[in-house]
């Protein structure tokens, strides 16, 4: 699903909703850290964090939630992304860490 940005520009992402949503916005680096993790999630968030009332109407939430996963070239799953997809009910047994 497209999402909406500040300025009214469409962006790509994913959006779980029941009364509680989830936007998920993926990137996939060729390395990776705990430093550049921390600034790929503020990113994103900045960017979500404007559209959530727009969400909250549009679906009927109650609340709505910003992650930006940072997901490594060779498919390196973070410890971030481990509890993230917890969270969403994601089997984790899928993840080799």
């Amino acid at each position: 699903m497209s999402g909406l940005c500040e300025g009214g520009n469409e962006r790509p992402g994913s959006l779980k909703a029941s009364k509680s949503g989830f936007i998920i916005d993926p990137i996939v680096r060729f390395e990776t850290n705990e430093e550049q993790q921390e600034k790929w999630i503020k990113k994103r968030k900045n960017i979500y964090n404007p559209t959530i009332p727009y969400y909250l109407q549009k679906y009927q939430l109650q609340e709505l939630e910003v992650f930006g996963l940072l997901v490594g070239a060779r498919g390196t799953a973070t410890l971030f992304m481990k509890d993230v997809f917890k969270r969403l009910g994601i089997p984790t047994s899928i993840f080799r860490l």
